[in-house]
């Protein structure tokens, strides 16, 4: 469960094989103008897009960019709106669910990485602690990896900016839900104390996630994911039940206008990812690299 936290908090480019991609053309099925699916990741640079040719010419053709929830909203509101499934239960709290000698191990890793006490975390779920102390280990370990503006911010912000409409599959409430209130309390309690006792294991899984991406090998990254995260219902909930939700909404979507989507690379994998359930659903989805 733990390299979970990578994909939720997810550069050199290798040869392009037959299943090395992260850019795809949507045709076919009464479209009358090619669609695009866009694999992001949140440790990657924007050259990623910005200096892929093809991706570019794609992303400044379309009529509208489609992500994951509307990054164009203020933080504020994209804040007020994820809290509720923030904040812990009054029994659940981080002070109520660890014990005393874990508490005291996890404030003295936490205030070493964030220069605050854990006790500011506290009301929340066990989640939030182990994304920032997760997030912190990687700028701290990883500090090449870590960018000002993510690829998914920036497809939206900049789509929005040139006149592009800007939609989205969920709200920062649903996805909120899915990320903080979707695995039990003692689960993530247990998560957080992993991490905490071997944060070393959690950078070299999100160094196998990042050489994944940046090689452009979907399956590969796909593998490390299921493999190595414990909490399969979780997966589940954040991979194949959103797809299939993102799967009823984009036919409608490419119908109305061409649009270039960017989502969570993982989102693009195997038989329940967006490329093959496309598909399915009667669309010609190949490469576009």
């Amino acid at each position: 469960m733990r390299k979970t936290l990578f994909l939720i908090a997810g550069v050199l480019f290798c040869a392009f094989g037959l299943n090395a991609q992260i850019f795809y053309k949507v045709s076919g099925n009464g479209l009358e103008k090619p669609s695009y699916l866009f694999g992001t990741h949140h440790l990657a640079p924007l050259s990623v897009l910005t200096e892929n040719e093809k991706a570019m010419k794609a992303f400044k053709d379309v009529a509208a960019v489609v992500t994951e929830i509307d990054m164009t909203q203020d933080q504020l509101t994209l804040q007020s709106a994820m809290v509720p499934y923030m904040l812990a239960p009054q029994d659940s709290t981080l002070s109520k669910v660890l014990r005393p000698e874990d508490l005291a191990k996890a404030d003295s890793v936490f205030q070493s990485l964030t220069g605050l006490p854990i006790a500011t975390v506290d009301p929340y779920r066990p989640m939030l602690a182990a994304t920032n102390i997760s997030m912190m280990v990687m700028m701290k370990n990883m500090p090449e990896f870590i960018q000002n503006e993510q690829l998914d911010t920036y497809i939206c912000g900049q789509g929005a900016a040139s006149g592009k409409k800007a939609l989205a599959f969920e709200t920062a409430a649903q996805q909120a839900e899915i990320m903080f209130a979707s695995i039990p309390v003692s689960e993530q309690a247990k998560s957080l104390m992993e991490l905490v006792n071997d944060p070393q294991k959690a950078i070299e899984t999100s160094k196998k996630i990042n050489e994944a991406y940046f090689a452009h090998d979907l399956q590969k990254l796909l593998a490390i994911s299921l493999d190595e995260d414990e909490n399969p219902e979780f997966m589940k909930k954040l991979l194949d039940e959103r797809n299939a939700d993102w799967l009823r909404q984009l036919p409608e979507m490419m119908k109305d206008q061409d649009v270039f989507v960017g989502v969570g690379a993982l989102h693009l994998a195997g038989e329940q990812g967006l490329v093959e359930g496309l598909r399915r659903l009667g669309y010609t989805v190949e490469s576009a690299e």
